[in-house]
């Protein structure tokens, strides 16, 4: 016996998609990381290319990584890093401003963690983030955009 199909409405989603937008920044043949934009704002600016420049700090502006405060999931910590850039013009010339967040990076920090171990961290992530190419960096598809990409098909 054949199951009928019937055309049924989809369920009402929220309409305000509230996908964050990230990069994947694969810096390495086994290991990859994330960065998400500080803001919608600041994830509307947003290019891979933007992105790989300030991740790689191949801009002519100012960055600096610090980290986040650790926190717990289930039983395994997790510590970010906040990426900042300093404008060299603008409302915010010669001040740092967060433009995202290296979330995933397998690191050993914790709460307890001492600055000269989060200084390493920060210093091993840049190292491992300097080799990246333009092209290991890429935008995670929302749904607006695979919405965009499978109309055009």
């Amino acid at each position: 016996m054949a199951n009928k199909l019937i055309n049924q409405p989809s369920q009402k989603g929220n309409n305000n998609n509230t996908e964050q937008e990230y990069y994947n920044l694969y810096y390495s043949e086994n290991d990859n990381c994330v960065f998400t934009p500080a803001s919608k704002a600041t994830a509307s600016a947003l290019t891979a290319d933007i992105v790989f420049k300030i991740v790689t700090n191949r801009l002519t502006n100012d960055v600096l990584f610090t980290t986040t405060k650790a926190y717990k999931k289930g039983n395994k910590t997790f510590t970010n890093f906040n990426v900042k850039v300093m404008p060299t013009a603008g409302e915010h010339k010669d001040k740092y401003v967060s433009a995202g967040f290296i979330n995933y990076y397998t690191n050993s920090l914790t709460e307890a963690s001492s600055e000269v171990e989060r200084t390493e961290a920060i210093k091993h992530l840049r190292e491992e983030l300097s080799t990246l190419t333009p092209e290991q960096v890429s935008k995670h598809i929302t749904t607006d955009d695979a919405t965009q990409i499978v109309s055009v098909l």
